[in-house]
């Protein structure tokens, strides 16, 4: 039932502005290619083997540079192809999906521009933390 308010006052049409506003992701052909992927820190992908596959998030520092939720910086090498110059790759927080390329880089599939403009990347960092004890693992894990 419309009340006679403006439509601009109903959060449905709010989430549809945010939405049409929003920045595409990039890769996703390349990430459809890669298995599921585990989030991590700069903590988490030091200790990964290279070839792993993870999801980092953050934002780029400067071009081909990404400051992970625990402040660690990660070199992200682009797979053949992808562009890191895109609006994708400017936005205020982002998740790299990629493979570890050894120390300090990640050969990237694609990146995620997550909506909402700047996230809280202590809370963050904090949800990348639980996901990797023993105890919640299972919770966290991609069903098959």
């Amino acid at each position: 039932n419309y009340d006679g308010s403006s439509i601009k006052d109903y959060p449905h049409t709010q989430l549809l502005a945010a939405m049409a506003t929003a920045v595409a992701a990039i890769g996703v052909e390349n990430m459809a290619g890669l298995p599921v992927a585990e989030r991590a820190n700069y903590e988490i992908f030091r200790q990964a083997t290279a070839g792993a596959a993870l999801r980092v998030a953050g934002h780029f520092s400067s071009p081909g540079v990404l400051t992970t939720t625990d402040a660690g910086t990660i070199n992200v090498l682009p797979t053949e192809g992808l562009g890191l110059d895109n609006a994708a790759c400017a936005a205020p927080f982002v998740e790299v999906l990629g493979t570890k390329e050894g120390d300090g880089a990640i050969r990237a599939a694609g990146v995620v521009p997550l909506p909402g403009g700047q996230a809280d990347v202590d809370l963050w960092n904090e949800a990348v933390k639980l996901m990797q004890k023993p105890e919640l693992r299972s919770i966290f894990a991609a069903k098959a």
